[in-house]
């Protein structure tokens, strides 16, 4: 048995208590939605997602199928997204967004 091996089975029979493990990962690039729904797995509830940096909410559409009774909530700071955000939140009941946290053009500096 290499070294490599033999840490991986010394780790997983320390994280086994705790109902994880470590896995190979097979896939050449991560995917974000495969990695939340190993967390989903665990049956940890998940009552709300907030989503900053939300662009056009693509990621916050993808993770209402993971965890479709969440609340989200979107917030992106470029105005010019308000209107795909806008056709996310009329599409998902239990999605809301902030278009704009604060206004920064009257600073001085």
């Amino acid at each position: 048995m290499t070294m490599k091996r033999t840490v991986l089975k010394i780790a997983n029979s320390f994280l086994k208590h705790f109902g994880a493990q470590i896995v190979r990962n097979t896939q050449r690039e991560f995917k974000m939605a495969s990695a939340v729904q190993r967390i989903r797995k665990h049956d940890i509830p998940i009552n709300s997602i907030i989503d900053i940096g939300a662009s056009n909410g693509k990621w916050s559409v993808e993770m209402t199928r993971i965890f479709p009774e969440a609340l989200f909530l979107a917030i992106e700071p470029l105005i010019e997204r308000k209107r795909e955000l806008e056709k996310v939140k009329n599409t998902y009941s239990n999605f809301g967004f902030v278009p704009k946290l604060y206004d920064f053009s009257p600073l001085t500096y």
